[in-house]
This record gives C-alpha cells, structure tokens and sequence, in this order.
C-alpha cells in the first residue's frame, strides 16, 4: 500500500510539472515560431487589429504632380497562419498638368487635373524577418476628376465627372514600434479620367509614396 501510495504521489508530481513547464511557455510561445510575429516580439505580446495610414508621394501621368492620401484598415491573422489580412478603405488626392506645345505652337494646349479617388478593398501584409514585412493590395471605387483645358489663342474647356476606379499595389515596411510603421509604396490605379478627350494616355495613374502607419 505505502509502495502504491508513493507512486501515485510520484506520477502526479510529474504532471504537475509539465503542466506547470507547458503552460508558461505557451503564455511566451503559444505560436510555431517567433517569424510570424509581425514585430519580432514574442508573441504574448499582444496584437493589433486596426491601422491608419498617412501617405505623400507622386503621381506620375503625363508629368509629375504631388499626392496625398489617408488609408484606414481592420484586420489580423488567422489562427496559425503566417499572412496578415486588413480590409481597408482610402481616400487620396493628386493633381498634374499636361501641356502640348503651349508656349510656342499656335494649336498648343494645356490640361490641368485634379483627382479625388475613393476605394475599398484588401491588403495582405507578409512579414518577412524581424521588423521587415511586405504589402500587396487590391481596390476599388471611384474617382471624381476634374479636368480645365486652356488653349493657344482660343477659348477653353471644363469638365468634371466621376470614373469607376480599380488598383493594384504593394510596398514594403519597417515596424519600428509595435504601434508604428515606415513603408514605402507603389500603386497604379486602372481609370479613364481623360474627360475632354485631348490626352492619348488612358491607362491611369501611377503613385510612388512614402508613408506612416499607426497599429492599435
């Protein structure tokens, strides 16, 4: 009996310390590995579900005009995966100009344009190691142009309107905090804003930005 009674004792002394072991290192590790932390920590930590983005950059058509935009986001990982999945929304600003033989041609002209682009769609993020991850994205929605034509020596022209709107895009970050992010990016947006009809180029709008993400 006492030799029963000191094996019991024993076997349940052994399960009590591997639930004690593996329960603490689930608390530090409950995942595969450490790489599929976005911010490199252990993955107590815990994560962050919604984003806001603030981007500045260029848009490059014809020439080279400045852009601006907004972008906010909810999202996170599934369960024992390694992507990241955010749906996300954005609002984005730019402008440019074209000009065609203006100063010297008699027949010359000079378009100025103005976009006002809203979309939704989704953005998968892949870290790569440590505080590095890549983006790729796709949206749509719609964008409101605005359009003003000024002619050599002739009366001018003036259009606004709205265009269905389809991007795709992808850029690279840096989490140096886990509630901040650097990251460049590169966007084209699939649209036909040539409202006038003067501009041979209808294949939309390239963006290359910079920009500052807030994790929370």
């Amino acid at each position: 009996m006492r030799r029963n009674m000191l094996g019991i004792r024993l076997c349940s002394m052994i399960i009590l310390f591997f639930t004690n072991t593996v329960h603490a290192q689930a608390e530090i590790y409950p995942g595969p590995s450490l790489r599929a932390n976005p911010y490199g920590g252990p993955y107590s930590q815990r994560g962050t579900r919604f984003l806001v983005e603030l981007n500045g950059g260029f848009l490059l058509k014809e020439n080279i005009g400045p852009q601006i935009s907004g972008v906010f986001g909810v999202g996170g990982r599934l369960r024992d995966t390694l992507p990241i999945f955010y749906v996300v929304s954005e609002y984005s600003y730019s402008k440019t100009r074209e000009d065609v033989g203006f100063s010297s041609a008699v027949a010359g002209f000079k378009e100025e344009y103005q976009h006002s682009d809203l979309s939704a769609g989704l953005r998968v993020y892949l870290p790569i190691f440590s505080m590095v991850r890549i983006f790729a994205e796709v949206q749509g929605g719609g964008a409101y142009s605005t359009v003003e034509l000024i002619r050599n020596n002739a009366a001018g022209s003036y259009a606004t309107g709205w265009q269905p709107l389809f991007s795709l895009g992808g850029g690279v970050q840096l989490r140096v905090h886990r509630n901040l992010s650097l990251g460049l990016r590169a966007k084209h947006n699939f649209t036909d804003d040539n409202l006038l009809g003067t501009s041979g180029n209808r294949s939309g709008r390239t963006i290359l930005s910079a920009g500052i993400t807030c994790h929370f």
